[in-house]
């Protein structure tokens, strides 16, 4: 199971690399465009030869130059930076928590057995106390 999830790890990581890839090189695409005299020939060129991978990259693209999404960034690891090392580990912990679906169906599933088993000790003190 561990060598899948590794596996699964090392896909993830790569095909990330790689959409950061495409991305640097649509950056590259509209550079040459932006300073080519013969844009419309090489817009052409390029709508014909890419088409739909260009449109799947343009939102990421547009994503990176938008400022207010890089001001965000910025602020929560600004934000993050000044917090303190016991409010850094329970954020770090909440973040695995709430981002693990596995983790999280083992905590409700560990939180509900643990409240019946108190309810039962309870229970059964409290019918123990009536008998005496």
């Amino acid at each position: 199971m561990t060598l899948l999830t590794q596996q699964l790890d090392g896909q993830k990581i790569e095909a990330n690399r790689l959409q950061t890839d495409n991305i640097k090189l649509f950056e590259r695409i509209k550079f040459l465009e932006a300073f080519n005299n013969k844009k419309h020939l090489v817009k052409e060129n390029v709508d014909t030869e890419l088409g739909e991978l260009l449109h799947q990259y343009q939102p990421a693209y547009e994503d990176r130059l938008d400022p207010f999404r890089l001001f965000f960034q910025n602020e929560i690891v600004r934000r993050f930076k000044s917090l303190g090392q016991t409010d850094r580990t329970v954020w770090k912990l909440g973040r695995i928590f709430l981002t693990n679906k596995f983790i999280r169906r083992f905590m409700v599933t560990y939180f509900v057995v643990l409240h019946v088993i108190l309810i039962y000790i309870l229970f059964r003190g409290g019918e123990r106390g009536v008998a005496h």
